[in-house]
C-alpha cells in the first residue's frame, strides 16, 4: 500500500474529485487517516464502513472537520515504500487541494463525508 486519496465533500454531492460541491482532497501518506480515527476516538466523527480501502468512509459535522483540514501538511514518518511505479520517502508531505467557492458555503452542521481510497 502506498497510502490513501481522500476527498471531503457534503452529503448528497457526488464525492468526485471534479464536482463543484467537493470541498478538499489530496494524496496523503500511509498514516494519512490517523486524523479521521482520531476523530472517531473523540465522537467528533463516525467511520460508515471500510471496504479495503475501496474506500473507507467517515462522516462529520463541518465544524468539526473544518480546523483539522487547516493542519499542517502531513508528513510520512513511515519505512520506505517502493512498488514498480511509486515511491514514498520518509519526510514526504502532501499539499491539500482546496475548492474555495464549495468550502465558503459549507455551513458549521452541514454533514461531511470522508472517503479515503487507496492509492496500491
Amino acid at each position: 500500500m502506498l497510502g490513501w486519496y481522500i476527498v471531503v465533500y457534503p452529503e448528497g454531492s457526488s464525492g468526485k474529485v471534479d464536482d463543484p460541491r467537493t470541498v478538499a482532497h489530496w494524496p496523503s501518506p500511509m498514516d494519512g487517516r490517523d486524523w479521521l480515527d482520531e476523530m472517531v476516538k473523540m465522537g467528533r466523527a463516525e467511520l460508515l464502513g471500510e471496504n479495503g480501502g475501496y474506500p473507507v468512509a467517515y462522516r462529520a459535522l463541518w465544524g468539526a472537520l473544518m480546523p483539522a483540514l487547516f493542519a499542517c501538511p502531513e508528513v510520512y514518518r513511515g519505512p520506505v515504500v517502493v512498488d514498480e511505479n511509486h515511491g514514498i520517502l520518509p519526510g514526504w508531505y502532501t499539499t491539500k487541494n482546496f475548492n474555495r467557492a464549495a468550502f465558503v458555503r459549507c455551513k458549521l452542521r452541514d454533514r461531511m463525508l470522508i472517503q479515503c481510497w487507496d492509492r496500491s
